[in-house]
């Protein structure tokens, strides 16, 4: 219940800041314009994008040399995403998944969805996330004495809730949408400082359901002491919202680009541990970082390019330390039905 009460706050704060974008905009077109000589734009009727992409999570609690790492690896999924005007619509479903039914290292299962909408200086991004089963090494004992490393994976699911308001300082020659959606198209090499608010509900939940007694989410490595706090672990929850301020540059040459932005948070979110049924809820700092890349050809019609983004953060529980990282590698390719125009025509007061 928790997590649709998220997901209808989401949608109620996506629609109430359009209403408010849209204000802002209107009053803002005295000062604002975009330079086509640095951006073209194009009146998208429709477009469509499919890509095929490689996804993985993989959290380690501990240190570098006394620790335990869960991974979510889904390799081969595909993803379709709608464009209409000013709006983006993006899912995708691991439907490759039976391909790789016998491999446990490559069985997970992911589904996503994402929304944009961008209107000037401000780009609007709603990302839900979905994975599902993950998998550990861990240390076990052999007959002789030794030890040996011993893969196990188990029904954790993890929920991903991610709501970001941009807002690109130099957006009149730095195309946000030209640089990461394809929706427009950069002309001469440029970059911008982008300042954002993100809201992020997080809900990672341990199924009980699995080969292992309570739902028991974490193998801690044997004679590890200082990892056995996070044992039994049933649900880990967290929800912020938290201010970023990243970089985007943009180098074409003819038709080729090359886009990058980078992001860096640092925050105290609250984090929720269910352990054996008991709720424990702390503070502890989160450092964050981001980092998204695109290459590729963007031509008048049709386009093609490859896309990564990487993102890495640093928290702890008690005295464990967590590090999380997470990346998407997906080929890319599309078409869109388009009409030149100039942006600035009509916008201004007194135009007719």
């Amino acid at each position: 219940m928790i997590r649709y009460y998220v997901l209808l706050i989401v949608i109620s704060t996506v629609c109430s800041t359009n209403c408010v974008a849209s204000f802002v905009s209107k009053k803002d077109t005295t000062v604002f314009s975009i330079d086509t000589n640095h951006i073209k734009t194009f009146k998208t009727k429709f477009g469509v994008k499919p890509q095929l992409k490689s996804s993985t999570i993989s959290t380690r609690y501990g240190t570098r040399h006394n620790y335990v790492k869960v991974t979510s690896y889904a390799p081969i999924v595909p993803n379709i995403t709608l464009t209409y005007k000013n709006f983006d619509l993006s899912f995708s479903i691991n439907a490759t998944r039976k391909l790789f039914k016998n491999y446990s290292y490559t069985a997970s299962k992911l589904t996503d969805f994402s929304f944009n909408f961008y209107k000037r200086k401000i780009v609007y991004e709603v990302v839900l996330r979905k994975n599902d089963a993950f998998y550990t090494w861990i240390n076990t004992a052999t007959p002789n004495g030794r030890y040996k490393k011993t893969l196990f994976d188990f029904n954790q699911t993890e929920y991903d809730i991610g709501f970001n308001v941009n807002y690109v300082v130099n957006a009149k020659h730095f195309s946000y949408k030209a640089a990461f959606f394809n929706s427009a198209k950069q002309l001469k090499s440029c970059g911008s400082p982008i300042f954002s608010l993100v809201f992020n509900s997080n809900n990672q939940d341990i199924g009980t359901n699995n080969q292992y007694a309570g739902g028991r989410a974490f193998f801690p490595k044997l004679n590890s002491t200082s990892l056995q706090s996070i044992e039994n672990t049933q649900i880990i929850s967290s929800t912020a919202l938290i201010p970023r301020v990243g970089y985007g540059y943009t180098f074409v040459k003819y038709n080729f680009y090359l886009s990058a932005v980078t992001f860096g948070q640092l925050w105290k979110p609250a984090q929720l541990w269910t352990i054996n049924n008991k709720v424990d809820r702390q503070r502890y700092w989160q450092a964050k970082t981001f980092v998204h890349l695109q290459s590729g050809f963007n031509w008048s019609k049709w386009f093609a390019g490859i896309a990564y983004n990487n993102e890495v953060g640093y928290s702890s529980w008690h005295d464990v330390a967590i590090r999380k990282l997470g990346y998407n590698l997906a080929f890319i390719g599309g078409y869109r039905i388009v009409q030149y125009h100039n942006p600035n025509k009509n916008k201004r007061c007194g135009n007719k």
